[in-house]
């Protein structure tokens, strides 16, 4: 190792992203209030991320009860900009703002270790950035972000930072961010080209999320990290109640799985177990195998950052794959996104004045590289207006394919294509979507869901996901109020055992000591 660059861990990128000081300010938060002075004029696409981003989760505003820790949280975010009082609307945009931050930070590292690994097979490497100009430097960031420059090297599902790419379109892009990503440029070209390999390797990212995230806002949204050595246990005893011909080639989900703690254990296990086989099939074996699902988009991007880190060593220069770490709700059954008669996946994707439906066949969903590949396809061909390219990439779906299906298909994406929706973020959202639907069955759930009581979850979430909760009767107390005693944890361990455990899988999740006194989850 080079003794001149800097190690690239955490407490090193918490120094220099966070508590170093760039004319008067951290890198962090010279590039938040960059962007969120350029989210005070949205256009309409970037309106469309910004909606999607707060429709995957939301803030609490109304509950009585937590009011001192809402005025706490809208003390902590109005800090970052330097604002007295703000309202509910201007704490979402200064939380995307904050988000987007560290998603660019995770795709500049990534960016950096995957040109390394794949031997600068990429136009740019991460120190050319600082020599482009100020519109060269845009167009480019924006195909990192949207995965196009990771495509281009068989990468998938790994720099796309969904709804965070809106600062690199022309009208969002202004010299404030251009000037603040390029500090932090600077810093990241003295790090190492990856983190030390060890046999438990750990998150990456958590600990600078931590350091840049105000605890006020991590609580609120049921953010409680999980150190490497408590997942470690978890997942011991998970395998010590899990028969033993299921240990061979086991396949691992969690459903709710951060920046990927629980998974990144079991990715260092399967690589002792596949040492002596050639790196490629260890690496298709593991990727099969090993699959983590958030709501949370941030943390997904991180997630998957961390998975690539963990299987680096294993990658060469020929590989493609895509990263199995997807952006989807744990509380909402499979089955709910099924036709009558179980032979499409639905989505319903609204528009300003109607809803279109995208039904996909399930047997287009065999093979979900292929299936990610042809959406990023499509978005292509609708551009160029080439309608039968994208009948004949839909066709090699399945063997089987159906005209009217395909057809059915290219009429839904010709509607969002005049509403101006298919965006890279909607692509990306309609392949996560499909692909969480279509997973197959684990032999072991592993994780620690989000614990929020009922009570504090944003009305809105709590309209979705009451039917939910009354079919599987898991309020207790009060069925007017919904149950002053349901946690949310319990729904997601109910519905995950029930879209992908095998049966006599084995789920083991870290859940607050309160739900044994839970008649209702007995």
């Amino acid at each position: 190792m080079d003794l001149t660059l800097t190690a690239l861990n955490s407490e090193n990128l918490i120094k220099d992203l966070v508590e170093k000081q760039i004319d008067g300010d951290s890198p962090v938060n010279k590039l938040t209030k960059a962007l969120y002075t350029s989210l005070g004029s949205m256009i309409p696409t970037t309106e469309v991320d910004f909606s999607s981003w707060k429709s995957n989760f939301g803030l609490s505003h109304e509950d009585i009860s937590q009011q001192v820790a809402i005025e706490n949280r809208r003390r902590d975010l109005s800090a970052i900009v330097e604002l007295n009082e703000i309202e509910a609307e201007e704490e979402y945009r200064i939380l995307f703002a904050l988000q987007t931050s560290v998603a660019i930070i995770a795709i500049l590292l990534a960016y950096k270790i995957v040109s390394v690994l794949k031997n600068d097979k990429l136009e740019f490497s991460l120190s050319d950035f600082l020599n482009l100009d100020y519109h060269v430097a845009r167009a480019e960031l924006e195909n990192i972000a949207n995965g196009k420059a990771s495509h281009s090297i068989g990468i998938y599902n790994l720099l796309e930072i969904e709804c965070f790419a809106w600062p690199f379109r022309a009208e969002q892009w202004s010299n404030d961010i251009y000037e603040s990503i390029n500090d932090i440029i600077r810093i990241l070209q003295k790090y190492e080209d990856k983190p030390a390999l060890t046999e438990k390797t750990e998150d990456l990212f958590r600990d600078l999320y931590m350091a840049i995230m105000p605890p006020s806002v991590r609580h609120s949204l049921g953010e409680y990290y999980t150190d490497l050595w408590l997942a470690e246990n978890v997942n011991n005893q998970a395998l010590e109640h899990l028969p033993l011909e299921y240990h061979e080639n086991l396949r691992v989900l969690d459903p709710t799985g951060g920046s990927g703690t629980f998974i990144l254990d079991f990715i260092h296990r399967k690589k002792r177990k596949y040492s002596e086989l050639d790196p490629k099939t260890a690496l298709e074996n593991i990727l099969n195998e090993v699959v983590m699902i958030d709501a949370n988009i941030l943390a997904v991007i991180l997630g998957r950052i961390n998975y690539f880190i963990a299987i680096s060593d294993l990658i060469t220069e020929e590989h493609e794959f895509l990263i199995p770490a997807y952006i989807g709700d744990s509380t909402v059954p499979s089955l709910d996104k099924m036709s009558s008669d179980k032979n499409y996946y639905v989505k319903i994707i609204p528009t300003k004045d109607y809803n279109v439906e995208l039904r996909i066949p399930t047997s287009f969903l065999s093979d979900h590289n292929k299936f990610s590949s042809t959406m990023q396809d499509i978005q292509e061909y609708l551009r160029n207006n080439s309608e039968d390219k994208i009948k004949e990439k839909l066709s090699e779906l399945t063997v089987d394919a159906i005209v009217s299906d395909i057809n059915d298909i290219l009429d839904s994406f010709k509607e969002l294509s005049s509403e101006g929706l298919v965006t890279t973020s909607l692509i990306n959202n309609i392949i996560n979507y499909f692909v969480t639907s279509s997973l197959g069955k684990f032999d072991l759930i592993v994780g620690n869901p989000p614990w929020v009581d009922w009570k504090s979850l944003p009305s809105v979430y709590r309209d979705n996901i009451k039917a939910s909760c009354v079919s599987r009767n898991l309020f207790s107390g009060d069925g007017r109020t919904g149950g002053i005693s349901l946690n949310i944890c319990a729904l997601i361990s109910n519905i995950a055992a029930e879209n992908w455990l095998k049966k006599d899988g084995v789920l083991a999740f870290l859940m607050p000591q309160s739900l044994l006194y839970l008649s209702s989850i007995h």
